[in-house]
């Protein structure tokens, strides 16, 4: 059973709340036995005990049940959730490289796809929202640094999810986008079109290491402002998952309409063939600026790690992310607190007594 809390602020200060609660419950508890030596009362030191453990349960389960406990499934996947997802895809001729691992590439063909970087970025989207309820999307596919092309929301379930992979799996490199890769555009014109509006970005690309036509103080700039408002108004974090093998430039093969490479990409003028080389850097640091994290796509379900890990994130930062009736779970803490309670009232009606009276200190 896994428990949350719409005000984790709250939540969060529960264990040092107990702490203090704890501390003076039992400076309570001494003075109580301090009075009983007095009045030549003594009651056994269960009762004092008792009083020392419940009190501070009973401060600690109130506080609780204010801060809007609720329970889960054992995956956060499986909630109907509300939140909002802008998602960049780059489909840049790098994109189309196929240094990917066999197992990657045998999976892929196995869903009727090329095995290529872009492909294993799809068929990662395409499986992180399969499944899912309320959750809304919207996609951007750039190339380069000139070809911008963004949808409208599109509310997740079943039938949605259909036409959502079926947009994806049309999605192919450009042959040549005249340019290098802009990544820092995607987020500058997201701004202009999106506002504040997502609960957070997820960024599909290769970093764009070969040929890059931005400054990378230019991207950290145009990330910052994406993600915080030009006032530090906002949080959109850019969880960024990236494709390709580090470290190893790769040709940018032609595949024929049965699936083979019927040529390379060739650069000009020199006429050799084109390379592009996997920048992870780029895409940590984009994450990192953003307050939001990194995922090397491997096999098809990184895309689902990364969403599961965003949308926990969101949870507990309170951005724009929330299980839409979710099973509340306040009323039990709310009769444990009572109880707690009942428990050490008899300790405080003497302690009131006791003051009251002429012994006491």
């Amino acid at each position: 059973m896994d428990i949350r809390f719409h005000n984790e602020a709250i939540a969060f200060v529960l264990p040092g709340v107990y702490i203090l609660s704890l501390l003076v419950f039992a400076l309570i508890a001494l003075r109580i036995l301090r009075m009983e030596k007095i009045l030549g009362v003594q009651k056994p030191l269960r009762t004092h005990v008792r009083f020392t453990v419940c009190g501070p349960l009973a401060v600690v389960c109130i506080l609780a049940a204010c801060a809007g406990p609720y329970r889960i499934k054992g995956d956060i996947l499986k909630e109907k959730l509300g939140a909002k997802v802008a998602i960049g895809l780059d489909q840049s001729p790098s994109m189309g490289a196929n240094d990917i691992t066999q197992g990657d590439a045998t999976a892929l063909r196995t869903l009727g796809l090329t095995p290529t970087r872009l492909s294993l970025c799809v068929a990662n989207l395409s499986r992180a929202f399969k499944g899912m309820e309320g959750i809304e999307v919207v996609l951007f596919t750039f190339t380069g640094s000139t070809d911008l092309r963004t949808g409208d929301w599109l509310a997740i379930n079943t039938t949605t999810h259909r036409s959502f992979e079926s947009l994806l799996h049309q999605i192919e490199p450009a042959l040549w986008s005249g340019a290098g890769t802009d990544i820092s555009r995607v987020f500058e014109e997201a701004r202009h079109i999106l506002g504040n509006e997502p609960s957070f970005f997820i960024l599909c690309s290769d970093g764009g290491k070969a040929g890059s036509a931005t400054d990378p103080k230019i991207t950290r700039t145009k990330v910052e402002t994406f993600s915080h408002g030009e006032k530090g108004e906002y949080a959109i974090p850019i969880y960024t998952l990236g494709a390709g093998t580090e470290g190893a430039p790769a040709p940018i093969p032609l595949f024929a309409p049965d699936g083979s490479v019927s040529g390379f990409l060739r650069s000009t003028p020199t006429g050799d063939n084109a390379f592009t080389e996997y920048d992870p850097v780029a895409l940590r640091e984009i994450a990192d600026v953003s307050g939001g994290g990194y995922t090397h796509a491997h096999g098809l379900n990184s895309g689902r790690e990364l969403l599961r890990g965003a949308i926990l994130s969101g949870l507990r930062k309170n951005r724009n992310v929330k299980v839409l009736n979710p099973e509340d779970v306040s009323v039990p803490l709310i009769l444990a607190s009572l109880l707690f309670f009942g428990i050490t009232a008899g300790n405080f009606s003497f302690l009131r007594a006791c003051l009251r009276s002429p012994f006491r200190l």
